[in-house]
C-alpha cells in the first residue's frame, strides 16, 4: 500500500478474504475495498502506523465485515505500509463463551456455597465444604477439610454401605436417607444424592454430595402415617365408612365398609341415584332437602343426620350420615360442588336408645303413679340430686333442689333425730339399707307422710359418704290407717251407744199394753237401725240431713191421693256420727206423735221440717218441726211422755243443744238448736275424713210420698 493508501500488491488469500479478484485491487485505494463503516476507526489507526514508521498489531471489528473480529498487522515498507490481517472472530467467540462459562462456574461456587454440599474423595477424605454444611452440621470449612465424612459425622446409612458403594459405581449416583449427627448432638435426617466423578480413563476420583435437612419433614411424614394408621384403625373399629361425591360425577367414591354397611357387593358402583334408592321413603324427602343445603354456597351447611336405608336383602338399618361440604369458584362465577363425608351403623346404638326411652316413660310413668322419687345424696358435700318427681315431692320448685339441710328442715319436729338415730343404729349393726316412715312439712300444705328406702356407700372408715334411695308419698295410706282406727273406735262406741238407746227404748217405754210396748220398741230400734245404715253408707264419717229426714219420715207415710205428706226445706248440711244417731232418735219419736195424735194420723196432714245453718259464732243448725191439719190440740199436755224424754235426752243431753216446744189449735211445734261442732262425739278430723258423698242440692219436697 502506498503512500495514498492505495494497493501496490495483494495475495489470493487477502483478496479472497475482500470478496475481489486480485488484479482487480491493484491501484484501487483501500476505502474503495473496505465498508465504508470501516473507516472511521481505521483510518486514523493507518495514518499514524504511516507517520510513525513502526510495526502495530491490533483487532478490530466490522472492519472488513461486519460480524466478524480481524487482527491487522502494519508494518513499514519502501513504498509506504504493509498490512497482514487474519480473522479472529472464532477466537474471540470461544473466549466470550469461556468468559461466560466462568462467570457461571463463579455463580455456580456461589450457590454450592449457601448450599448444603461437599465432595470427598474416594476414601471419604472432605475435600469442599461449603457455608451450608458449615451451619446445618456445626463445623467451618477449616474443622472439616482433611476430615473422614462418615467418621465426622457419623453416618447411618439405610443399607450396607458396600451396597450403597455398589449401586454409586453402577449407576453413578445414589440417593437416600442418610442419619447423621451435628456437632451440638443433634440427631439429623439428611436426604442426600450422591453423584459419582471419573477421571479421563473412567477412573472413579471423588463423590460430590448434595445434602438437604429433612429432620421436620421425616418427623411430621412419621406422625402423619401413625396418625393415618390410628384413624385406619379407628375407622375399621368403629365401622365407619368414608364416601366422597363431587355434583359434575354421577356416582360416589366410596370405601368398603360403605358398601359393607348398606349390603352392597364390593364391584358395585354406588350412583346417586342408587343411594337415593336405598334411602328409606319415609326420611327421603328430608335426606334430599339436607343435601340440597349443603350444595347451596349461600348455606353451606353441614350434613348430620340419621335415616333408615333399605338394604338390597330388604333389611333395614339406621346410618348416621356426616358431610362437609367443599366449594371451589369458577371463572365463570359458578362453584364446583365436592361432599366428602362418613356413614356409620347406629342400628344396635339406636334400638337401644329407643328401648331406653321406651323404659324411661315406664318409669316414668310408675313413678309418677306411684308417687314414687329416686335420689342420690352426696352427705360429705350435702348436694342431693333427684329424679324430675322428687322436687315437685318435697315441695320445692322444679329445677335443682337446695342443700340437704334446707331439706331436712322441712322434717316435722323430732323425725330428724329419730332418723338419725336409726341410720346410726343399722350402720352399727353392719347394715348399709334403711327403711323408715317419717313426717314431712310442705310449705303451705298439711304434713305428709314419707317412706325412705336407703342404701348408703362407706369410705374406709365405715363412715356414710353416699347415698341413695326412693322416697314414697305414703300419706293416703297413712290416713285410711288412721281412718280405719277411728271408724274402729267409732263403731265401737255407736254399738255401745246404739245398745243404751234401746235399753232406755226398753225401759222407759209403757208396758201397760203388750202390743203397743211391741210396736214402740220394734219402731224405735228401726229409727236407730236406719240411723247405723246411713252412717255406714258414709263409713262413719256423718250422714246428710236431708237423707236422714226422709228415711225417718217414709215409714209413717200412707198411700193416696189424700195422704198425710211431708215438706223438707233447707240447705246441704253434714252431720257428724253422733248428731246422726241422736237426732234420727229424736225424728223418730216426733213422726211416732204425730201419727198418733197429730197431723200425720188425719187426711191431708202435714209436716213441714225446716232447717238452716246460724253461721255466726260457732255453727249452729236450726231445725224446726211444724204441723198443720191435724186434730185440734186444746193446749200443751199435762205430763211429759217418753217422745219428749227422748228429744231431751238426744238434743240436749247428748248434743248440747237446746229444744222448745209450742202447741197450738194446728199442731205441735218444736225447735231444734244443735252444734255443729261440740257434744259427747266430736266431729272425725279432717285428715281422718273420707270424702262423703257429692252433697245434695238444697230442694223443696211440697210432695214427699211414702217409699217403700
Amino acid at each position: 500500500m502506498d503512500h495514498d493508501f492505495r494497493f501496490l500488491a495483494c495475495d489470493e488469500a487477502a483478496a479472497a478474504y475482500l470478496g475481489q479478484p486480485a488484479d482487480r485491487l491493484l491501484g484501487q485505494s483501500i476505502w474503495d475495498a473496505f465498508p465504508a463503516t470501516a473507516r472511521p476507526p481505521l483510518g486514523p489507526v493507518l495514518r499514524r502506523a504511516m507517520a510513525d514508521r513502526r510495526p502495530v498489531r491490533f483487532e478490530m471489528a466490522g472492519t472488513i465485515r461486519p460480524d466478524r473480529w480481524v487482527e491487522f498487522t502494519l508494518f513499514p515498507i519502501a513504498e509506504g505500509l504493509g498490512i497482514a490481517f487474519r480473522d479472529r472472530t472464532a477466537v474471540h467467540r470461544a473466549t466470550e463463551s469461556l468468559q461466560a462459562s466462568e462467570e457461571r462456574l463463579r455463580d455456580l461456587l456461589s450457590t454450592l456455597d449457601l448450599g448444603n454440599s461437599m465432595a470427598r474423595d474416594m476414601d471419604g477424605t472432605i475435600t469442599f465444604w461449603s457455608e451450608g454444611c458449615a451451619r446445618l452440621y456445626g463445623w467451618t470449612t477449616a474443622e472439616a477439610l482433611g476430615r473422614s465424612a462418615h467418621h465426622l459425622l457419623g453416618t447411618e446409612f439405610p443399607r450396607p454401605v458396600a451396597e450403597v458403594a455398589a449401586a454409586l459405581e453402577r449407576n453413578g449416583e445414589w440417593t437416600g436417607d442418610l442419619h447423621q449427627v451435628a456437632r451440638d448432638g443433634r440427631k439429623l435426617v439428611v436426604a442426600a444424592r450422591k453423584v459419582l466423578r471419573r477421571d479421563s480413563a473412567g477412573r472413579p476420583v471423588a463423590v460430590l454430595e448434595a445434602l438437604a435437612d429433612v429432620t421436620a419433614q421425616r418427623a411430621a411424614e412419621a406422625a402423619l402415617a401413625e396418625s393415618e394408621a390410628r384413624l385406619a384403625l379407628a375407622i375399621a373399629a368403629a365401622e365407619i365408612g368414608i364416601w366422597d361425591w363431587t355434583s359434575s360425577a354421577a356416582r360416589l367414591v366410596c370405601t368398603a365398609e360403605v358398601l359393607a354397611i348398606c349390603g352392597l357387593d364390593s364391584s358395585t358402583e354406588v350412583t346417586f341415584a342408587l343411594a337415593r334408592q336405598m334411602v328409606h321413603p319415609g326420611d327421603r324427602r328430608r335426606v334430599v332437602r339436607a343435601l340440597r343445603e349443603a350444595r347451596d354456597p349461600a348455606r353451606r351447611a353441614q350434613l348430620d343426620l340419621a335415616c333408615r336405608i333399605r338394604r338390597p336383602d330388604g333389611t333395614v338399618r339406621q346410618v348416621a350420615i356426616q358431610g362437609e361440604p367443599l366449594f371451589s369458584e369458577r371463572p365463570a362465577g359458578a362453584f364446583a360442588i365436592r361432599v366428602v363425608g362418613t356413614l356409620r351403623d347406629v342400628t344396635e346404638r339406636w334400638q337401644w336408645q329407643e328401648e331406653r326411652f321406651d323404659s324411661e316413660a315406664r318409669l316414668r310413668l310408675a313413678l309418677g303413679a306411684g308417687r314414687m322419687a329416686v335420689w342420690d345424696a352426696d352427705l360429705r358435700q350435702g348436694k342431693v340430686t333427684g329424679s324430675t318427681e322428687l322436687p315437685r315431692l318435697l315441695g320445692f320448685p322444679d329445677g335443682p333442689l337446695p342443700d340437704i339441710e334446707t331439706i331436712r328442715a322441712r322434717f316435722a319436729p323430732g323425725e330428724r333425730e329419730r332418723l338419725r338415730k336409726m341410720g346410726l343404729v343399722a350402720l352399727a349393726g353392719g347394715e348399709q339399707f334403711l327403711e323408715a316412715e317419717f313426717r314431712y312439712l310442705r310449705p303451705q300444705s298439711a304434713a305428709c307422710w314419707l317412706m325412705l328406702r336407703t342404701e348408703f356407700t362407706l369410705d374406709a372408715s365405715g363412715r356414710a359418704v353416699r347415698a341413695i334411695g326412693v322416697v314414697l308419698d305414703i300419706t293416703e295410706r297413712k290416713q285410711a290407717e288412721e281412718r280405719q282406727t277411728l271408724l274402729a273406735r267409732e263403731v265401737d262406741h255407736r254399738a255401745k251407744n246404739a245398745l243404751a238407746v234401746v235399753q232406755a227404748a226398753l225401759r222407759l217405754t209403757p208396758k201397760d199394753d203388750p202390743a203397743s210396748y211391741m210396736r214402740a220398741v220394734e219402731g224405735r230400734v228401726a229409727a236407730l237401725a236406719r240411723a247405723q245404715t246411713l252412717l255406714a253408707r258414709g263409713r262413719w264419717t256423718g250422714a246428710e240431713l236431708r237423707a236422714l229426714l226422709e228415711d225417718e219420715l217414709a215409714p209413717f207415710l200412707a198411700e193416696g191421693a189424700s195422704a198425710p205428706r211431708a215438706r223438707l226445706d233447707g240447705p246441704p248440711v253434714m252431720l257428724w256420727p253422733a248428731a246422726t244417731q241422736a237426732l234420727s232418735m229424736a225424728i223418730h219419736e216426733l213422726a211416732t206423735n204425730a201419727v198418733k195424735h197429730g197431723a200425720l194420723g188425719r187426711p191431708g196432714g202435714t209436716v213441714t221440717v225446716q232447717w238452716q245453718v246460724e253461721p255466726a259464732g260457732p255453727p249452729i243448725l236450726r231445725l224446726e218441726w211444724r204441723e198443720s191439719g191435724g186434730p185440734l190440740v186444746p193446749g200443751s199436755p199435762s205430763r211429759r211422755g217418753f217422745g219428749t224424754r227422748v228429744l231431751d235426752g238426744t238434743v240436749r243431753a247428748q248434743l248440747g243443744g237446746k229444744v222448745r216446744q209450742g202447741w197450738s189449735a194446728e199442731g205441735i211445734r218444736v225447735e231444734m238448736d244443735i252444734p255443729l261442732s261440740g257434744g259427747i262425739t266430736p266431729p272425725m278430723p279432717e285428715s281422718a275424713a273420707v270424702s262423703p258423698a257429692k252433697p245434695l242440692p238444697p230442694k223443696h219436697m211440697p210432695d214427699f210420698p211414702r217409699t217403700a
